[in-house]
Protein backbone atom coordinates (compact mmCIF):
# COMPACT_ATOMS: atom_id res chain seq x y z
CA UNK A 1 0.00 0.00 0.00
CA UNK A 2 0.85 3.74 -0.81
CA UNK A 3 0.32 5.12 2.89
CA UNK A 4 -2.34 7.44 1.55
CA UNK A 5 -5.24 8.38 3.70
CA UNK A 6 -8.31 6.46 2.24
CA UNK A 7 -10.44 10.09 3.98
CA UNK A 8 -8.14 12.24 1.95
CA UNK A 9 -8.31 9.95 -1.66
CA UNK A 10 -12.18 10.32 -0.89
CA UNK A 11 -11.89 13.60 -0.15
CA UNK A 12 -10.74 14.60 -3.60
CA UNK A 13 -12.39 12.46 -5.73
CA UNK A 14 -15.30 14.11 -4.20
CA UNK A 15 -13.47 17.64 -4.59
CA UNK A 16 -13.14 16.42 -8.54
CA UNK A 17 -16.95 15.60 -8.72
CA UNK A 18 -18.13 18.99 -7.35
CA UNK A 19 -15.47 20.48 -9.80
CA UNK A 20 -17.09 18.80 -12.94
CA UNK A 21 -20.51 19.87 -11.54
CA UNK A 22 -19.89 23.48 -11.37
CA UNK A 23 -18.18 22.89 -15.06
CA UNK A 24 -21.06 21.22 -15.97
CA UNK A 25 -23.39 24.00 -14.93
CA UNK A 26 -21.26 26.80 -16.46
CA UNK A 27 -21.42 25.16 -19.52
CA UNK A 28 -24.86 25.04 -19.56
CA UNK A 29 -25.72 28.30 -18.25
CA UNK A 30 -22.87 29.48 -20.81
CA UNK A 31 -24.91 27.95 -23.83
CA UNK A 32 -28.32 29.34 -22.49
CA UNK A 33 -26.96 32.92 -22.73
CA UNK A 34 -25.35 32.59 -25.75
CA UNK A 35 -29.06 30.84 -27.52
CA UNK A 36 -30.17 33.96 -26.18
CA UNK A 37 -27.98 36.32 -27.03
CA UNK A 38 -28.18 34.13 -30.50
CA UNK A 39 -32.10 34.63 -30.87
CA UNK A 40 -31.79 38.35 -30.21
CA UNK A 41 -29.51 38.63 -33.23
CA UNK A 42 -31.75 36.66 -35.55
CA UNK A 43 -34.85 39.34 -34.43
CA UNK A 44 -32.52 41.91 -35.76
CA UNK A 45 -31.46 40.42 -38.97
CA UNK A 46 -34.72 39.65 -39.88
CA UNK A 47 -35.45 43.46 -39.22
CA UNK A 48 -32.87 44.36 -41.19
CA UNK A 49 -34.16 41.69 -44.19
CA UNK A 50 -37.71 43.50 -43.77
CA UNK A 51 -36.09 47.01 -44.06
CA UNK A 52 -34.18 45.84 -47.43
CA UNK A 53 -36.96 44.55 -49.07
CA UNK A 54 -38.92 47.74 -48.25
CA UNK A 55 -36.36 49.78 -49.37
CA UNK A 56 -36.23 47.37 -52.41
CA UNK A 57 -40.12 48.46 -53.12
CA UNK A 58 -39.51 51.85 -52.54
CA UNK A 59 -36.54 52.21 -55.23
CA UNK A 60 -38.90 49.78 -57.61
CA UNK A 61 -41.72 51.87 -57.10
CA UNK A 62 -39.19 55.11 -58.28
CA UNK A 63 -38.41 57.02 -55.19
CA UNK A 64 -34.59 58.56 -54.89
CA UNK A 65 -32.39 58.77 -52.03
CA UNK A 66 -33.41 55.35 -50.55
CA UNK A 67 -30.22 53.57 -48.99
CA UNK A 68 -30.83 50.19 -50.28
CA UNK A 69 -27.57 49.62 -50.73
CA UNK A 70 -26.23 50.10 -47.13
CA UNK A 71 -29.19 48.44 -45.64
CA UNK A 72 -28.42 45.73 -47.73
CA UNK A 73 -24.78 45.48 -47.30
CA UNK A 74 -25.53 45.74 -43.66
CA UNK A 75 -28.09 42.88 -43.59
CA UNK A 76 -25.99 40.83 -45.49
CA UNK A 77 -23.05 41.41 -43.16
CA UNK A 78 -25.61 40.49 -40.26
CA UNK A 79 -26.32 37.63 -41.94
CA UNK A 80 -22.32 36.54 -42.39
CA UNK A 81 -21.97 36.86 -38.99
CA UNK A 82 -24.86 34.26 -37.96
CA UNK A 83 -22.94 31.89 -40.80
CA UNK A 84 -19.72 32.46 -38.91
CA UNK A 85 -21.39 31.40 -35.46
CA UNK A 86 -22.53 28.13 -37.38
CA UNK A 87 -26.31 29.02 -37.49
CA UNK A 88 -28.29 28.49 -40.79
CA UNK A 89 -31.36 29.03 -42.46
CA UNK A 90 -33.91 26.24 -42.44
CA UNK A 91 -35.46 26.57 -45.89
CA UNK A 92 -38.91 24.16 -45.21
CA UNK A 93 -41.25 25.27 -48.38
CA UNK A 94 -41.85 21.72 -50.24
CA UNK A 95 -40.59 19.57 -47.65
CA UNK A 96 -42.65 17.47 -44.88
CA UNK A 97 -43.67 18.87 -41.58
CA UNK A 98 -40.90 18.48 -39.26
CA UNK A 99 -42.27 19.36 -35.68
CA UNK A 100 -39.08 19.71 -34.30
CA UNK A 101 -37.92 22.60 -37.45
CA UNK A 102 -41.02 23.85 -37.77
CA UNK A 103 -44.15 25.58 -36.03
CA UNK A 104 -47.57 25.21 -37.78
CA UNK A 105 -49.40 28.58 -38.31
CA UNK A 106 -51.91 27.79 -40.39
CA UNK A 107 -53.14 24.92 -42.62
CA UNK A 108 -54.47 25.51 -46.37
CA UNK A 109 -56.26 23.00 -48.37
CA UNK A 110 -54.24 22.17 -51.56
CA UNK A 111 -54.81 19.16 -53.60
CA UNK A 112 -52.15 19.19 -55.33
CA UNK A 113 -50.04 18.27 -52.72
CA UNK A 114 -50.03 15.95 -49.76
CA UNK A 115 -50.80 16.73 -46.54
CA UNK A 116 -48.94 18.07 -44.30
CA UNK A 117 -46.50 19.29 -46.97
CA UNK A 118 -44.92 22.82 -45.91
CA UNK A 119 -46.56 25.63 -48.80
CA UNK A 120 -45.18 28.91 -47.06
CA UNK A 121 -43.13 30.09 -44.56
CA UNK A 122 -44.28 33.22 -42.37
CA UNK A 123 -41.28 33.06 -40.67
CA UNK A 124 -37.37 32.14 -41.30
CA UNK A 125 -36.32 28.96 -39.14
CA UNK A 126 -32.62 28.57 -38.14
CA UNK A 127 -30.13 25.81 -36.43
CA UNK A 128 -27.16 26.67 -34.83
CA UNK A 129 -24.88 23.67 -35.09
CA UNK A 130 -27.05 21.31 -36.80
CA UNK A 131 -29.87 21.40 -34.23
CA UNK A 132 -32.69 23.63 -34.16
CA UNK A 133 -32.38 27.36 -32.80
CA UNK A 134 -35.54 29.22 -34.05
CA UNK A 135 -38.61 27.13 -35.54
CA UNK A 136 -39.82 27.97 -38.43
CA UNK A 137 -43.08 29.27 -38.78
CA UNK A 138 -45.07 27.65 -41.64
CA UNK A 139 -48.21 27.01 -43.29
CA UNK A 140 -48.62 23.15 -44.58
CA UNK A 141 -51.07 21.40 -46.74
CA UNK A 142 -54.37 19.85 -45.04
CA UNK A 143 -57.80 19.81 -44.85
CA UNK A 144 -59.31 22.72 -42.81
CA UNK A 145 -63.11 22.28 -42.50
CA UNK A 146 -65.64 23.21 -45.21
CA UNK A 147 -64.89 26.95 -45.51
CA UNK A 148 -62.00 26.06 -48.37
CA UNK A 149 -59.00 28.20 -48.41
CA UNK A 150 -56.56 28.87 -45.81
CA UNK A 151 -57.11 29.29 -42.25
CA UNK A 152 -54.94 29.68 -39.30
CA UNK A 153 -54.31 28.01 -36.02
CA UNK A 154 -55.41 30.50 -33.97
CA UNK A 155 -58.74 30.60 -36.05
CA UNK A 156 -58.86 27.11 -35.45
CA UNK A 157 -58.70 27.05 -31.52
CA UNK A 158 -61.32 29.93 -31.39
CA UNK A 159 -63.70 27.74 -33.22
CA UNK A 160 -66.35 25.89 -30.75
Amino acid sequence: MTGDDPLALTDKFLATLDFERASAAKEEQHNKELTDLLLGLLDVADSLLDLEAHCRDLVRDGHERVPYRTVSLIARRMLGVLDQAQVAPVSPVGGPLDLERHQVTGVRNDPATEADTVLEETLRGYTWRNRPLRRAKVVVSGTVGTSGGSESVEEEEKQP
